[in-house]
């Protein structure tokens, strides 16, 4: 008997992994329906700097993510980080903003997809993905 498995327990399935990719030019379309059909927000107008991720699951697109700058003033979010003005305006450029966040699949078909999807999409965000949409580098 294994010795990590309590007795008259299955043993637990491993989630699928998930991969991560930058939306091409010719998907962008496609994404942005997804999000006007499916997410209640709509899909938005893109503002300023903008960053689109699709997550699959062996192969399927299972939830897309768009990222976009921050507001540009936010009392509470500057009052929280201590900035003055003059600190804002020098910084602002350096906080990414999840702008949407749709999961493809039915409620409950995929335990824990939300989650090893936002995980995976934080993961993979670093400077150089921002650098190619954007001047600026969070």
């Amino acid at each position: 008997m294994n010795s990590l498995q309590p007795s008259g327990h299955a043993a637990v399935a491993k989630p699928p992994a998930v991969a991560i990719a930058v939306v091409a030019p010719d998907g962008v379309t496609w994404f942005d329906a997804q999000l006007a059909q499916h997410h209640y927000l709509k899909a938005g107008r893109p503002v300023g700097d903008y960053l689109r991720q699709c997550v699959t699951v062996r192969g399927q697109p299972a939830a897309l993510l768009a990222w976009g700058s921050a507001c540009y003033a936010l009392k509470d979010r500057d009052q929280w980080l201590g900035w003055t003005a003059t600190q804002r305006v020098e910084r602002v450029k350096l906080i990414v903003q999840n702008r949407r966040f749709l999961v493809l699949t039915a409620k409950g078909a995929a335990p824990n997809l939300a989650s090893q999807s936002l995980a995976a999409a934080v993961g993979a965000f670093d400077s150089t993905l921002w650098s190619g949409t954007s001047s600026s580098r969070p």
